[in-house]
């Protein structure tokens, strides 16, 4: 995920008023905590990764993703591995959000091969 550090301030704003909180957030860092998410920032202050530290509800986090995606720098996205044990990932256009769900596929085909080398 990519969020550059110059939106920051309109990513806050469409949170605050989009969810309301008690206490108006100052900075997305601290509106992402309140949502369970801990952003990791390269030296400029852009969003580089996020975890996930707080059980999340896969609405309640589409609904922030909604507000942030206008925010957000197209071919961004963020995966995870939903309740079920099932990958799925919200991908960013350059103004919305969309959710993906997928399936593991593993590959044995290479490890049969290295077993019939050794």
């Amino acid at each position: 995920m990519f969020i550059q550090a110059d939106l920051h301030i309109g990513g806050v704003e469409a949170l605050n008023s989009s969810f309301e909180p008690e206490k108006p957030w100052t900075n997305l860092p601290e509106a992402l905590a309140a949502f369970g998410w801990e952003p990791y920032l390269d030296p400029y202050g852009n969003i580089i990764a996020l975890d996930l530290v707080d059980d999340v509800s896969l609405g309640a986090a589409t609904e922030m993703w909604e507000a942030l995606a206008p925010f957000v720098e197209s071919g961004s996205f963020i995966e995870i591995f939903d309740e079920h044990g099932d990958p799925m990932r919200w991908h960013f256009d350059g103004s919305e959000v969309h959710m993906d769900f997928g399936t593991v596929i593993y590959d044995c085909e290479q490890e049969r091969q290295e077993r019939e080398i050794a």
